[in-house]
């Protein structure tokens, strides 16, 4: 299973049932390619994630955004985690290439609301 986020981590959609009817009133597909291994940092970690270039995930984000959210993140930028590290370990991953213009297509979303509810939705 890949788990790429379609909202950051800080976002919280507060209905299941608005996603629901989003994603089935259109028509949505959802593919990614996987770039280079990079990381973000905080001040008490650092996340190495594959950077991933997909339109389709960012127009998803966009009509999440309709709906009754809240966030502190204004910015969305895909990813997949590969794993929360304590600062400046795991460097030598930064650059990596290995998983560089995988394709991968999506057939169903994963959704958990801020009970941890989970909801899969199939989107095809």
């Amino acid at each position: 299973m890949i788990h790429i986020l379609p909202f950051c981590m800080a976002c919280i959609l507060k209905n299941v049932q608005d996603v629901v009817e989003l994603l089935k009133s259109k028509k949505i597909h959802l593919e990614a390619t996987l770039k280079k291994i990079s990381k973000f940092s905080s001040p008490t970690h650092d996340v190495i994630k594959i950077a991933v270039d997909s339109p389709s995930f960012t127009s998803l984000n966009k009509k999440l955004k309709t709906l009754d959210f809240s966030s502190d993140f204004p910015n969305y930028k895909p990813h997949c985690t590969i794993a929360y590290v304590k600062k400046g370990k795991c460097d030598d991953l930064i650059g990596n290439n290995q998983f560089l213009n995988v394709k991968i297509k999506f057939d169903s979303i994963l959704f958990s609301d801020p009970s941890g509810r989970k909801t899969k939705i199939d989107i095809n």
